[in-house]
């Protein structure tokens, strides 16, 4: 029996076997995902590759926004990263024909993730451009 106010050590008055605690590097490091068993495994796992983040727009987010707008006057194109990695971490390249229809998105979007992230092409390139808005988007 314990008198008050001594410390409970090694395995007295505890009703399963005592297991001491590892350190508390290789929990930190799981929790942070970089442990065995953390985020490093599981992209081992699904193959590796990158993923987005919490605050990454993909490919589908943006086309679907961008398809909802109405009254275009010309296309508008996704362009960089967001179509060759099929998502950005940063802001979202868009080409348009029509200079117009600059303001005609920003309206639309103001209550979307992309508001705000939006970088404007005067040029749309040949490749690495996929039209997701417009009189012919498909």
């Amino acid at each position: 029996m314990l008198g008050m106010g001594e410390p409970v050590t090694g395995e007295e008055g505890f009703p399963i076997p005592y297991t001491p605690l590892k350190p508390f590097g290789p929990a930190v490091a799981e929790l942070a995902g970089t442990g065995v068993h953390g985020a490093a495994a599981n992209e081992q796992a699904l193959g590796g590759g990158e993923q987005p983040g919490a605050n990454s727009i993909t490919f589908q987010e943006a086309q679907e926004i961008l398809s909802g707008v109405q009254k275009l006057k010309g296309g508008v194109y996704l362009i960089g990263d967001i179509v060759e990695r099929g998502y950005t971490d940063s802001s979202v390249e868009i080409g348009l024909e029509k200079a117009i229809d600059k303001a005609t998105i920003t309206n639309a979007v103001r209550d979307t993730k992309l508001y705000g992230r939006i970088r404007w092409s005067s040029t749309i390139p040949t490749t690495g451009a996929m039209q997701v808005a417009g009189p012919q988007a498909a």
